[in-house]
């Protein structure tokens, strides 16, 4: 074979895997093509056949960054679409979003789905405490911390019982939970929650900075007709037509007070003040005070009223008797005095020291949380021992 056919038969040669090559190529880019189609089909396929994969996916990535109201909605979303998947941890995580995002109604309402299936953890307490202390309302307070003393593995938590304690003893700053509270009324317009509490806030203790009592008077009013069976926006109501002389119109809205919630603190405390204030019935009176005061045995604001109707029903020696308890109280609670107990009792930075807050507690009728604090610190020598 001469040389120039040889060079020839190899260039064939070498030209064949060239071809080959570029074949091979364009096969990979369309299987590539054809497995990339494929990713994508299942993907969207797989996301309606699993809402809650896709839902949880969102919810992550709007919470890495801070989209909370989008976080909010899509919990709500998961829990329209799939509710048998909604966890109590995932309950705590959708309350504190919508808190985030300013919803405090919304938070309120699943706080209350979680403590009916899982009370037995602390994050879920705090986030219902610290609400309550916003809001203002002892009776929350009150409420949440009997429930929380009756679950063990709650009522020894270090935070849980400072919350409590702090809640029930002190209040926040004025200005600040009064803008907050404004700010979260006009956020969550189809909640009555945080404008009911500021109302509240309003005609329990008023300040120069607070609107006028006419037009406080009269958003109260709007709020009770959207919400005739709130009972914070019933109690704001009275409250505030009390305060402003209509007695006969805060009668008739009490009258309408919804019969399965008569037997709570606020209504015993209301109809107290119009059977004594209204009706001029000083010995029925007296009855709905020691009701409300079963339950808030450290509100000495109930206890004066209850002081006068006893004078005023003749009984004068259990008048003077609830007067100086009324005083001892309030004394006891006065701002000055019991920032410096709990200030040594419950040192910032350090494990707390009770036993001062303990006898406080006591000697203002909060006996089950002074027991618990006891609990608290047995717990505490065990746990020190062992070390």
């Amino acid at each position: 074979m001469s040389k120039r056919r040889q060079k020839s038969s190899e260039s064939v040669k070498k030209s064949i895997p060239v071809a080959a090559s570029g074949g091979n190529r364009y096969a990979i880019l369309v299987t590539g093509a054809g497995i990339l189609i494929l990713s994508v089909v299942i993907y969207f396929v797989s996301a309606r056949s699993n809402p809650e994969k896709k839902l949880r996916r969102l919810i992550d990535q709007y919470s890495k960054s801070n989209q909370f109201a989008d976080v909010e909605s899509s919990w709500k979303e998961l829990a329209l679409v799939k509710p048998d998947c909604i966890k109590p941890q995932d309950q705590i995580s959708w309350a504190t979003a919508a808190l985030r995002a300013d919803h405090p109604g919304a938070a309120f309402e699943v706080l209350e789905a979680w403590k009916e299936s899982n009370p037995d953890k602390p994050d879920g307490w705090l986030l219902i405490l610290d609400l309550a202390r916003i809001f203002g309302s002892s009776d929350m307070m009150m409420e949440n911390t009997n429930e929380i003393l009756n679950h063990a593995m709650v009522n020894r938590s270090t935070a849980v019982l400072l919350a409590s304690t702090l809640g029930l003893l002190t209040d926040l700053d004025p200005l600040e939970v009064r803008a907050r509270l404004n700010k979260w009324s006009e956020s969550e317009q189809e909640s009555p929650l945080a404008r009911a509490y500021l109302l509240l806030r309003y005609a329990e203790n008023p300040l120069p900075e607070d609107p006028s009592r006419d037009l406080r008077i009269e958003q109260a009013r709007v709020l009770a007709s959207r919400y005739p069976d709130s009972i914070p926006v019933l109690t704001a109501l009275i409250e505030t037509l009390f305060n402003g002389g209509y007695y006969q119109e805060a009668t008739e809205v009490l009258d309408k007070w919804p019969l399965d919630y008569r037997t709570g603190t606020a209504f015993h405390r209301l109809q107290g003040r119009r059977l004594q204030d209204v009706d001029g019935k000083h010995g029925e009176a007296v009855g709905e005070y020691e009701e409300a005061l079963k339950f808030m045995p450290h509100d000495w604001k109930t206890r004066y009223r209850l002081a006068r109707a006893l004078a005023a029903s003749g009984k004068t020696e259990e008048s003077r008797k609830e007067a100086r308890r009324m005083s001892e109280i309030r004394e006891s609670l006065d701002p000055i005095q019991l920032g410096e107990l709990l200030k040594s009792a419950l040192p910032k930075g350090r494990s707390p020291e009770p036993e001062r807050l303990v006898a406080l507690l006591k000697k203002i009728g909060l006996k089950p949380l002074a027991d618990a604090w006891v609990q608290w610190e047995t717990d505490q020598k065990i746990l020190n021992r062992r070390k």
